[in-house]
């Protein structure tokens, strides 16, 4: 039996983006979202999730993108002299270097998960930022606070190339390289998750952000066409672009929004919906398997 999860991530990072996600859960083929707590459209979220019981709300737990909800004087190894947190590759380096206060990494997680309960919203896992949690070291954090919280579902990542067969990630671009480092970090920690009581979905696919037009349209179609039997996740990151200037670039980050638009469009087609119905495959979110 083939059960796919479609998730959107970056729930709560603006209004636009949060109105993609929800028409992409209405009208198409998306079953769950990943909350970010410390983003500035976080109270329209609350409303539209208590508006959309059947949508799945993870947590897209987060310290690469924005400002901390903690006080910078409880994190001061994660953020700069202006108060943002580092981006992908000041963490990467600053982890590399021991850099970074792991309590202080632990403290932010566990905030912004307070956050979203105390707003009255169920979670169905955890997931991070940029992926972060593929590392061993942020897993371990996430292990612990999935005991905590009693929240035994955790994405797993574990990129296929799909690159390689698609051209969706080129070798002269930072996310090819990215995507390499993540996806070795995943080999060595998919054997500590073995060793834990968390859940995770068989298989992962993210689209790409690159991807546009027909080469965006075949990345997935050819995701879904070698789905197998068992649970997969696709990762996607629809929304509109409209109000993109509201937005600061600290907590926008390099996604393209226009990229979102596309990614939106693709999981509206009736095309997309008439192919996972011929190929039965069931579509769920988190709290479901």
């Amino acid at each position: 039996m083939k059960q796919l999860i479609i998730n959107a991530d970056d729930f709560g990072l603006s209004e636009e983006i949060n109105r993609g996600i929800i028409q992409t859960y209405k009208q198409g083929v998306l079953t769950n979202a990943s909350l970010m707590a410390n983003m500035p459209a976080f109270e329209n979220t609350v409303e539209l999730c208590k508006q959309n019981p059947g949508l799945g709300i993870g947590v897209h737990l987060n310290i690469i993108r924005g400002k901390p909800i903690l006080i910078k004087e409880k994190v001061k190894s994660l953020i700069d002299s202006q108060g943002y947190f580092y981006n992908f590759s000041q963490f990467i380096r600053k982890g590399i270097f021991s850099q970074l206060d792991l309590k202080q990494i632990e403290g932010e997680f566990r905030a912004q998960i307070n956050k979203i309960l105390d707003w009255g919203i169920k979670i169905t896992h955890f997931d991070t930022e940029k992926h972060i949690h593929s590392l061993p070291w942020i897993a371990k954090i996430l292990s612990g606070l999935a005991d905590e919280f009693k929240i035994n579902k955790i994405r797993a990542f574990r990129q296929r190339l799909f690159f390689i067969r698609t051209g969706s990630y080129r070798i002269n671009n930072p996310s090819f390289y990215k995507m390499l480092f993540l996806a070795g970090s995943s080999m060595i920690n998919q054997q500590y998750l073995k060793k834990t009581n968390l859940k995770t979905p068989d298989y992962f696919y993210i689209l790409p952000s690159q991807g546009k037009g027909k080469l965006l349209k075949n990345c997935l179609m050819n995701i879904v066409i070698h789905l197998k039997n068992g649970v997969s996740e696709i990762v996607c990151h629809p929304g509109y672009s409209l109000g993109q200037d509201k937005l600061n670039s600290r907590e926008l980050g390099k996604f393209n929004l226009s990229n979102r638009e596309g990614q939106l469009r693709l999981l509206l087609s009736s095309e997309l919906k008439q192919m996972l119905k011929s190929m039965n495959i069931s579509l769920i979110n988190y709290s479901q398997f």
